[in-house]
């Protein structure tokens, strides 16, 4: 009964860590680097409705509580573009500018990806004046509070499973969708949904958040001519 508990407890934090939601397109033609990239996003949202507690047969209990972001980041979308700017200096291997638009700038489809709906963002107008735009919308990062999580998987022994080793502290996440476009022809040439989450020991600090941001835009570039 207690092996079987133990591997009931495993499954159990499977279901709530779940998996990555990423879904990512790129159209097979774009293989030549760029002379230069325009990189353009919205404000992120920092998302306050995350609210809730569930227990998984009376075995695992987590508390999800309101997203706070640290002190650093009051200033959500200079913090968020610094960040942005930081990873591309290192991990681009072209020319590129970053700005801020507003939401009104940017429509969106829906495209089909595994069987869910994404919204694929689009800029309204296009300067020439650089070959590649790089269009990300509905940045969203989530904290979640009081999250356990086992430090290793139980194993039966001669004396019987070992018990369940718990760690308290936060879970932080963000995600974004994102195209790139033919600055001229308007072609869309990659787009898709990242998502990057990270679990920290205790509380979050502002380097938890900087370490998924760096995640979730090397993620965005992977793959692509400008990120090689």
């Amino acid at each position: 009964m207690k092996l079987l508990n133990s591997v009931i407890f495993s499954l159990a934090l499977l279901l709530v860590a779940g998996c990555s939601s990423t879904r990512q397109f790129k159209d097979n033609t774009w293989t030549n680097k760029p002379s230069n990239m325009k990189a353009v996003f919205t404000k992120p949202v920092i998302v306050q409705d995350s609210t809730e507690s569930y227990d998984l047969w009376g075995l695992f209990k987590s508390e999800k509580d309101t997203a706070v972001v640290t002190d650093e980041m009051t200033s959500i979308s200079a913090w968020f573009q610094k960040n942005l700017d930081n990873t591309f200096k290192f991990n681009l291997g072209v020319h590129y500018s970053i700005d801020e638009v507003s939401k009104e700038q940017i429509s969106s489809v829906a495209e089909k990806m595994d069987g869910d709906d994404v919204n694929i963002p689009k800029l309204s107008s296009m300067s020439d004046s650089f070959e590649v735009y790089l269009v990300m919308d509905d940045i969203r990062l989530y904290k979640s509070q009081s999250y356990s999580q086992m430090s290793s998987v139980p194993m039966a022994s001669v004396a019987g499973p070992a018990a369940p080793m718990y760690k308290s502290g936060e879970k932080v996440k963000v995600s974004a969708n994102y195209a790139f476009y033919d600055a001229k022809s308007g072609k869309m040439l990659a787009f898709g949904f990242v998502e990057k989450d990270h679990f920290a020991e205790k509380r979050a600090l502002e380097h938890d958040w900087v370490d998924i941001v760096r995640d979730m835009a090397l993620q965005i570039i992977d793959q692509t001519p400008v990120g090689q």
